[in-house]
């Protein structure tokens, strides 16, 4: 994620210039508030899973009896935006 904030702070200051600082960093949060939340929301719930804790909308992981399927949403790989993070403004 820091690369990714970098980058994209990087484009808006470059855009709007380090006298508008306040309207940068608003642009800066309207872009990276909506990937960072789904990632941190994505990633409380494989710590429940891994933890084993009871979710309404899924059994109780058990990594013995687990099908390759069951296991996908614990890869880093399946993070929202883990291949495309939206890190430039258009």
């Amino acid at each position: 994620m820091a690369i990714a904030d970098a980058a994209v702070l990087g484009k808006c200051l470059e855009k709007l210039g380090e006298e508008n600082l306040h309207s940068a960093l608003e642009e800066y949060q309207s872009v990276r508030l909506p990937v960072t939340t789904k990632q941190v929301l994505h990633s409380r719930r494989v710590g429940q899973i891994k933890l084993g804790l009871p979710l309404p909308d899924r059994e109780l992981f058990d990594p013995n009896t687990a099908s390759p399927e069951g296991c996908e949403i614990l890869k880093q790989r399946s993070l929202p935006f883990f291949d495309d993070v939206p890190a430039t403004l258009e």
